[in-house]
C-alpha cells in the first residue's frame, strides 16, 4: 500500500539523497554537468534542505510503499514560495517520481494529494515552475489543464535558464 507522509527533520538525509538523485536523473542529459552539480551543491545540500524544512510555509512529502521511496513533492504557502508569492496560491515545487516507477500512476497520486492540500488551505489555484525544455512535463501539465501565465529565470550553476510558470485555477465550492 502506498502512503504519502509529511517529512520531518529525521528524514533529512533521505530527503537530500532523494532530491539529488531525482534532480540529477531528470536533468543530467540536457545540461552541463558542472552547472548541474553546482546547482545541487547550492540548492539541495543538507543545510539548505534543513532550512527549507524548518520554514512554517514549506512542507516536504514522501510517497512510499513499505520502505521504498517512490516519489515526493514540496508545497509552499505564501510568503515561502520560490517565485511570485501569490497570496491565494499554493506552489507545487520539486514534484518527482523516481524514474524506475514512472507510468504506474504515482505522479497522479502526488497531484491528487496536492489538489487536496489546495482545497484544505482554501487556495484559489496552484502553480509551479517547469523548465522550458522539459517537454514531457510541460505536456503533462497542459493535459491537466494548467495554463502558462508567466516565466522566471532559473539559475543552474552559472547557466541562466527559463522556467515557465503554469497555473491551474480550481473551482470554488
Amino acid at each position: 500500500m502506498t502512503t504519502i507522509r509529511i517529512c520531518s527533520e529525521s528524514d533529512l538525509e533521505k530527503l537530500q539523497a532523494f532530491s539529488e538523485y531525482n534532480f540529477k536523473s531528470t536533468f543530467e542529459y540536457d545540461n552541463d554537468l558542472h552547472a548541474l552539480n553546482a546547482y545541487i551543491a547550492k540548492a539541495l545540500n543538507f543545510n539548505q534542505l534543513k532550512y527549507e524544512l524548518g520554514l512554517a510555509g514549506s512542507q516536504f512529502y514522501f510517497l512510499e510503499e513499505g520502505e521504498a521511496l517512490l516519489g515526493g513533492l514540496k508545497l509552499n504557502l505564501p510568503p515561502h514560495q520560490s517565485g511570485i508569492n501569490a497570496p491565494k496560491s499554493l506552489e507545487v515545487e520539486r514534484i518527482y517520481v523516481d524514474h524506475n516507477f514512472h507510468g504506474q500512476g504515482y505522479g497522479k497520486r502526488l497531484f491528487d494529494f496536492a489538489w487536496d492540500k489546495v482545497r484544505e488551505y482554501r487556495s484559489e489555484n496552484t502553480y509551479l515552475g517547469v523548465w522550458e525544455r522539459n517537454f514531457k512535463a510541460i505536456d503533462l501539465y497542459y493535459k491537466k489543464d494548467f495554463v502558462k501565465f508567466d516565466q522566471q529565470h532559473f539559475k543552474l550553476g552559472t547557466e541562466d535558464q527559463v522556467d515557465y510558470l503554469v497555473r491551474l485555477n480550481l473551482p470554488q465550492n
